[in-house]
């Protein structure tokens, strides 16, 4: 596995390969189709055998990790985070603050994020995008 599909990337800190081939393309383009992230993203904690869905968790599939922190973070990664955090916060359960333990990269935080309810993209997960879209330009 790549460290990059799990932690550091700023591609939407969201984990997973098939994360980067969808925003690498978008950005490429520089265009960002939320829905089309929305899509690749939810679920995407099935290709981390590494890592455990919360317990409590509706509809896991309808969610997505995304992984903001990792010990090797900068200063300017823990910003973001504490940006990312405080937005978040304004979401109540759809945006959960994680962190688990990776053998690789050590523990990891980021947020267990609800991608979809009832069939539509939730804001937290727009908000989110958007945050992440605004750094690349940073």
């Amino acid at each position: 596995m790549n460290p990059d599909d799990v932690a550091g990337s700023r591609h939407l800190g969201l984990a997973g390969p098939r994360r980067s081939r969808v925003i690498d393309r978008q950005r490429e383009n520089a265009m960002y189709d939320i829905d089309e992230i929305a899509k690749n993203s939810a679920g995407n904690w099935k290709t981390l055998a590494e890592f455990s869905v919360p317990a409590d968790t509706d509809s896991p599939n309808e969610w997505s990790m995304a992984w903001l922190i990792h010990p090797d973070s900068t200063p300017e990664e823990h910003e973001h985070y504490a940006t990312v955090a405080k937005e978040m916060a304004t979401f109540g359960d759809d945006a959960r603050w994680i962190t688990q333990p990776h053998w690789g990269t050590g523990t990891l935080g980021g947020f267990w994020i609800r991608v979809f309810n009832d069939g539509r993209v939730t804001p937290a997960f727009k908000r989110l995008c958007e945050i992440e879209i605004a750094s690349f330009d940073q």
